[in-house]
């Protein structure tokens, strides 16, 4: 009987074996099953998290892309707006000099004596009999009756004169060393004929009424101010025209002009020609075939 089990159980031991070998590989297979599953899900997700990060980096990418472009093209469009000669940047800078200095420089007080008010008076009455003289004859300051804080010379300006009346600015018997440096004032008049036979630094116009105005080139700029129903025919660096109308003007300018609060401004070429215009105009510092005039509309 023991001999017979024990037989049996011999028999039985390889199959035991077979069977845990057949559990032991399954159980592998299973493992190894999961294991592919549970890479293939690891790659899905860093895939899919990879695809989001890429995506937000593109989309950050492009709007920064955007906005240096844009700030690069908004530089371009203000370089190439100031993109100027160091000469014209000086002139400029000299031009706005003058105006603001103009603008800004206090009045002198001065005490007159009934003595001197009275030869002002005869010399006032002299130049109204030849005005052509009188322009040159003195370098002293004069200052006009109304609020302008500005000093003027009496050598290069006209001041409050009711025409009809005809000006030379300057006089011949006026030294011409310093005249590119001189600015030429013309305040207040009506009905006059003005010719600046001469290169000036700079021109200011105020309050003219029915007024002509014939400039050799200036060097610098002209401001015109509140100018009604004049001829100005002037050539110049820089124009500048505030609250004029009716006017009709002849022009040559090296840069664009500054208008504001004008009406009916009929424009048309610069219309003087006499023997030393092209020197004068290189004196100035402007040339023949620089010319901007063709800008401005007619009828501004």
């Amino acid at each position: 009987m023991n001999s017979n089990q024990k037989s049996s159980e011999n028999r039985n031991f390889p199959l035991n074996i077979s069977d845990n070998r057949q559990i032991v590989l399954n159980r592998l297979n299973e493992r190894h099953t999961q294991s592919q599953v549970v890479n293939s899900q690891r790659k899905n997700i860093d895939s899919f998290g990879n695809g989001n990060i890429h995506e937000k980096f593109l989309q950050h990418f492009i709007q920064y892309k955007l906005a240096i472009v844009t700030d690069l093209e908004d530089m371009t469009k203000k370089i190439q707006g100031n993109d100027l000669p160091i000469n014209e940047r000086t002139q400029s800078l000299n031009d706005l000099f003058q105006e603001k200095r103009t603008e800004l420089l206090p009045n002198k007080k001065f005490g007159f004596s009934r003595q001197q008010t009275t030869k002002k008076q005869e010399n006032e009455n002299k130049s109204e009999s030849h005005p052509e003289s009188s322009i040159c004859k003195s370098s002293s300051i004069v200052t006009p009756n109304n609020n302008d804080s500005v000093i003027y010379d009496e050598r290069f300006s006209l001041i409050n004169i009711t025409g009809p009346k005809h000006f030379i600015i300057p006089n011949i018997n006026c030294s011409s060393d310093s005249f590119i440096s001189q600015t030429v004032y013309l305040i207040d008049l009506i009905d006059c004929t003005i010719e600046i036979c001469h290169v000036f630094g700079s021109l200011i116009g105020r309050r003219l009424k029915n007024c002509k105005i014939y400039a050799y080139p200036i060097s610098g700029s002209v401001w015109l101010d509140e100018c009604i129903n004049c001829d100005l025919v002037f050539a110049c660096r820089q124009l500048r025209i505030h609250q004029t109308s009716n006017c009709r003007l002849g022009l040559h300018m090296a840069s664009r002009p500054i208008i504001e609060q004008c009406t009916n401004l009929k424009v048309a070429p610069y219309q003087l020609v006499y023997k030393s215009l092209e020197q004068d105009l290189s004196t100035a510092g402007l040339s023949i075939n620089n010319d901007l005039q063709k800008l401005l509309q007619i009828g501004v």
